[in-house]
């Protein structure tokens, strides 16, 4: 229960973070941060240290830790993705990652340095992580902002992007016939050598600036008449919008839907319900590989159950490490996808939603073996991984990047009823299947000699859960409205519409 509140110190408190960061910047909030880490940490030391007995009081410590954690690691990733907008799918993976690897870190100092030492590693923790965030927070650091000057030669190009909306545009007025040409002079280019460039004026293409949010300004009213619209379009597949950091942030600043509009999007609810379902059937197995090890060595009677430990610690390492690697080739894969295949980055959640389902029909069909539990592990930890890794980019691509941090928050609470649903379903199954035997001293504790038989109907059930996830997947992919920026245009002549072809 007390690990449960640092992870609702992390999840529930996700929002308030985010707003922090939005609203101040990196640096507040990753010192803020570093005191909640020192004051959470050392709270459980005293209390352990003077035997407190006081459960709020410890669990107070651990929320405030978790806190503390989710502070530091909102800063880092809307930070990197401010910083590197045309990566940003690799430029989050990396803070996401270590964020994910640090538990493994930790656990492995202990065994090093503090075994049978719980004090002291408490005490490590207050300080190490208090000095961490201390250290580092001068370097991280927001670009600063793009100039508000009228006479900026790329100011043409925030009202051209005006166009960019991914829905159709209908009854504009038109309030600046010489856009066209501003927009030329802008690049240096005359309308004689734009003809010579550019090939099928009845099938122009526009490739859209993949950092670009897909939300349009109300109170846009400029807007291009049929045959500018045309000319210029031609024109933008051969000009990178992308030359400064600071263009596009200023571009996406202007394009950001806030927390309360993203409320009422079916893209939220759709990314909210994705995220909550694939991450709380992986967090099942990661909070409950322990009960799993257990059954499978009492149900083996060739196991030594002095093995059990080594099991479970291996075990929780390679989760680690997996979800590590997983966060890191989803966030590059993910900036591939989209700059050189033009495909969605949620063809990347897709792909964690099979390694997902694999994981848990293989420990439904064929792990009988604690030895060969590192099948199901590898695969829950890649899941995992690559869904957290994408995903807060997915939230970034379609909600824009000012709210970023909030958005997110919101989004990253939805894992926590799935993991208390399905947490107390294999509870309830795995007592069901338990007896009570004697502990230590005097304890009992529920112990199961079933073997696979222990867990297996609850990871049927996930089974099923995994697999109407990625069906969702698929839909949502095909709805084309998750990240509709990605997505080049077409002018039909004929028509009053854009459709959306490859560029």
């Amino acid at each position: 229960m007390i690990g449960m509140m640092g992870s609702l110190g992390v999840s529930l408190l996700g929002s308030i973070a985010g707003f922090v960061t939005d609203h101040f910047g990196p640096t507040i909030p990753i010192l803020v941060g570093s005191l909640c880490l020192l004051c959470g940490y050392l709270t459980i030391y005293a209390s352990f240290v003077n035997q407190i007995k006081l459960f709020s009081l410890i669990s107070l410590g651990s929320c405030l830790a978790g806190f503390g954690s989710t502070l530091a690691y909102s800063a880092s990733i809307k930070t990197a993705a401010v910083n590197f907008p045309n990566n940003r799918g690799a430029a989050v993976a990396f803070p996401l990652a270590g964020f994910g690897l640090s538990a493994f870190f930790f656990s492995s100092l202990n065994s090093l340095f503090f075994e049978d030492n719980t004090p002291g590693l408490l005490a490590f923790l207050a300080g190490g992580t208090f000095l961490l965030c201390v250290f580092n927070s001068p370097f991280v650091v927001a670009p600063p902002p793009a100039s508000k000057s009228g006479t900026d030669s790329f100011q043409s190009i925030s009202e051209t992007s005006e166009i960019f909306a991914p829905k159709p545009l209908y009854g504009t007025i038109i309030e600046d016939e010489d856009l066209e040409h501003n927009y030329l002079l802008a690049n240096n280019l005359s309308v004689e050598n734009l003809a010579q460039t550019t090939t099928d004026l009845t099938n122009p293409k526009l490739i859209f600036n993949k950092s670009y949010s897909n939300v349009p300004d109300p109170g846009c009213k400029k807007i291009f008449t049929k045959q500018q619209f045309v000319s210029v379009a031609n024109k933008v597949c051969n000009t990178d919008f992308t030359s400064t950091k600071t263009e596009t942030s200023s571009m996406e600043e202007e394009h950001s839907v806030s927390t309360l509009d993203m409320l009422a999007t079916s893209e939220f609810w759709m990314q909210t319900a994705v995220l909550g379902l694939l991450s709380g059937t992986g967090q099942m197995y990661i909070y409950c590989c322990g009960y799993i090890v257990r059954a499978l060595v009492f149900g083996n009677p060739n196991i030594d159950p002095k093995s059990i430990g080594n099991i479970q610690s291996f075990q929780v390492g390679l989760i680690s490490i997996c979800s590590f690697a997983g966060r890191l080739i989803s966030g590059i894969l993910s900036d591939f996808f989209t700059k050189s295949m033009r495909i969605q980055r949620l063809w990347m959640v897709f792909i964690a939603s099979l390694f997902g389902l694999a994981a848990h029909l293989s420990i439904v069909f064929f792990i009988s073996d604690p030895f060969h539990l590192w099948i199901t592990s590898s695969l829950v930890g890649l899941s995992y991984g690559m869904t957290f890794g994408v995903f807060p980019t997915i939230v970034c691509d379609t909600f824009g990047i000012r709210h970023f941090s909030k958005n997110w928050g919101i989004v990253a609470m939805s894992p926590v009823l799935p993991v208390y649903i399905f947490n107390n379903l294999f509870g309830s199954i795995y007592d069901k299947n338990s007896s009570f035997e004697p502990g230590e001293g005097v304890a009992l504790s529920h112990v199961c000699f079933k073997g696979p038989s222990c867990y297996s109907q609850v990871f049927q059930i996930t089974s099923g859960v995994s697999l109407v996830t990625a069906i969702l997947i698929v839909w949502m992919i095909y709805t084309e409205k998750h990240q509709a920026l990605i997505k080049p245009r077409r002018v039909d002549m004929n028509k009053n519409d854009i459709s959306y072809v490859e560029c």
